[in-house]
């Protein structure tokens, strides 16, 4: 059985950064349940993913880093919370976690929960990334 859900993750605001400016952007995702959904954080950008359904959302991603170098993705906790590789989170709880390529990333998002990523490595980070919500 396919359902449909509409995922919160930000605007593109700056694909180049001539003057050194943070990049951010926001996407909005229409995927099936079960079907890899790629999220991308380039060097210095960042992305909010929200959960904007009453259902809890499981995202298991397979992580990619360019040139095969360790990255960081900085999380902060905005909104309710889940758990980030089977770590409890809350609001306002921030973390760095080191990024290899090959290593899996598990996020679960509570109903109304939001997160913001932030690439502070100097490399494209890429993943793809499976969707449930339950």
């Amino acid at each position: 059985m396919f359902q449909k859900f509409f995922a919160v993750v930000g605007i593109s605001l700056s694909l180049c950064s001539l003057n050194g400016f943070a990049q951010s952007s926001e996407m909005y995702l229409e995927e099936t349940v079960g079907a890899g959904t790629p999220i991308n954080l380039a060097a210095n950008e960042t992305k909010v993913i929200g959960n904007a359904f009453t259902c809890t959302m499981h995202i298991n991603c397979d992580m990619t880093c360019e040139n095969d170098v360790t990255n960081i993705i900085h999380f902060t906790i905005l909104n309710r919370g889940g758990s980030l590789n089977g770590q409890p989170v809350n609001k306002g709880d921030s973390m760095n976690v080191e990024i290899r390529t090959g290593d899996k990333l598990s996020i679960m998002a509570k109903p109304a929960s939001r997160v913001e990523l932030k690439n502070i490595g100097a490399t494209k980070i890429s993943s793809m990334c499976l969707i449930t919500c339950k």
